[in-house]
């Protein structure tokens, strides 16, 4: 049996999903494909351009790629290119996307591109929150996760809570700004799925941050493939939109917010912009404390706690009010991995004060300078050392001693008037700041450090 395509230009990325409602208003000025189904298989024939196979071997790859056990797709027809060209023995291979193809006498490899209509997350990242948005031709993307014991492919959310689809798909929707995606299962086992170009693997992590000593470690293939759907029968299949209960806004930096947990940690490019500033915080603040031990930044997270930042904002929003703000970036240390998942979860808990000094006052401590800090974070056994840099309305302050569980009244014969906002070390130039007051600090970034003298292989 013998198949016709066409050889078409590629000048698109999306196939036009009001199109193929018949209600697209731009016309031959859409700079989306007019098709009436939302998928099309093509491969690049190089010197005869672009080949789109046909409706029903489109649909017949389509269907073949919509399972998640199959990796590969043969065709048993032959490919018309044009009256002098036949290609036979098609074998589509969906993890490389690239056909192997027999022309006369000759094997051959050439790229496959599948176009579709836009992932449902896309209008979700643009700020929608109507479900009537996120149209019925959207591509269904779904995400699994193999089962090796079984040998299936099991479905995000169906067999466990966390992740949920929408929340895996809008994080890969956002590349390159975000990495990968770090979660908690319900059994408190941490995992991390790492982003790459075409496969992605889930790897376990026994902590939130850190692979031990950078071995190894059990990992889980993954795989992003869409819903079949027809042209004649397609109906809505996204997963429930979900809404947090927040009314504030968040960064425009952040990414997207995790739809099924509290928090998240992302961890920053190396390249970015972001990556540079807090990096360059860091060592410029340790320089100037001339730090005897050089310490070099392996890696920084962006903390994504929408509670925490949302009491931050009111406290915030309030003190300005009174034209008290008075916002810093300050550091905090911390020893163990556990206190740095127990601050990414809760923020600085006050009620947790004591456990290394106490002297300006019982509350949480920050540092102006990271060398400070540092003696707090650094541990000679580990490899890996832990800090913060908060956010933290230091607001008015006075100078603190240990018997403190609060800021001092700013008028001493009014106790119970209006009180100072922190304590210090001194006035004049203050190193140590101590809030007492939780809703007044943000653990915004974890950078994770160790010696430079260290070996530690990314």
């Amino acid at each position: 049996m013998m198949s016709v395509g066409e050889l078409e230009p590629d000048t698109t990325s999306y196939i036009c999903e009001d199109f193929i409602q018949g209600v697209c208003q731009h016309g031959d000025h859409c700079s989306k494909l007019h098709y009436p189904v939302p998928y099309l298989w093509q491969m690049n024939l190089n010197f005869f351009g672009l080949y789109s196979f046909s409706p029903e071997i489109s649909l017949f790859i389509e269907s073949q790629y919509c399972n998640p056990m199959n990796t590969k797709c043969h065709l048993e027809q032959s490919l018309a290119i044009n009256e002098s060209c036949v290609l036979t023995d098609v074998c589509i291979h969906f993890d490389i996307m690239m056909a192997s193809v027999r022309h006369l006498s000759s094997f051959g490899k050439v790229d496959v591109k599948r176009l579709s209509t836009m992932s449902f997350a896309m209008p979700l990242l643009s700020g929608s929150k109507d479900p009537a948005v996120v149209k019925k031709y959207y591509t269904q993307w779904r995400w699994y996760w193999y089962h090796a014991d079984e040998r299936i492919w099991k479905v995000f959310g169906e067999h466990c809570p966390v992740p949920d689809q929408q929340t895996l798909e809008m994080k890969f929707c956002f590349q390159p700004r975000q990495l990968d995606y770090r979660f908690e299962a319900s059994d408190g086992i941490d995992f991390v799925i790492e982003f790459g170009p075409s496969n992605w693997f889930m790897t376990l992590l026994p902590f939130v941050l850190l692979k031990p000593n950078n071995k190894p470690v059990e990992g889980w293939p993954i795989r992003r493939r869409p819903l079949l759907q027809h042209s004649s029968a397609l109906s809505p299949q996204w997963p429930p939109i979900k809404q947090l209960p927040y009314v504030i806004s968040f960064p425009m930096y952040w990414s997207p917010l995790d739809q099924s947990k509290d928090w998240e940690v992302v961890k920053l490019s190396k390249v970015s912009a972001e990556f540079a500033e807090v990096n360059g915080s860091f060592v410029k603040s340790l320089m100037d404390q001339k730090a005897t031990t050089r310490r070099k930044v392996k890696e920084i997270f962006r903390l994504q706690n929408p509670f925490v930042w949302q009491r931050y904002v009111i406290k915030k929003n309030f003190m300005q009010a009174n034209n008290n703000c008075n916002e810093k970036q300050l550091f905090h240390g911390t020893m163990t991995e556990c206190a740095v998942k127990g601050i990414c979860r809760h923020g600085f808990d006050i009620r947790c004060n004591g456990v290394n000094n106490t002297i300006y006052g019982r509350g949480s401590y920050f540092a102006a300078s990271s060398g400070y800090s540092d003696r707090y974070a650094h541990n000679s056994v580990r490899r890996r050392s832990w800090m913060f840099l908060a956010r933290v309305l230091v607001g008015r302050y006075a100078v603190g001693n240990k018997t403190m569980s609060r800021p001092p009244p700013i008028d001493p014969t009014r106790p119970f008037a209006e009180l100072y906002d922190s304590c210090v070390d001194s006035t004049s130039n203050p190193k140590l700041f101590v809030i007492f007051d939780c809703d007044q600090c943000y653990p915004e970034y974890i950078i994770g450090y160790n010696d430079a003298s260290i070996p530690d292989s990314d």
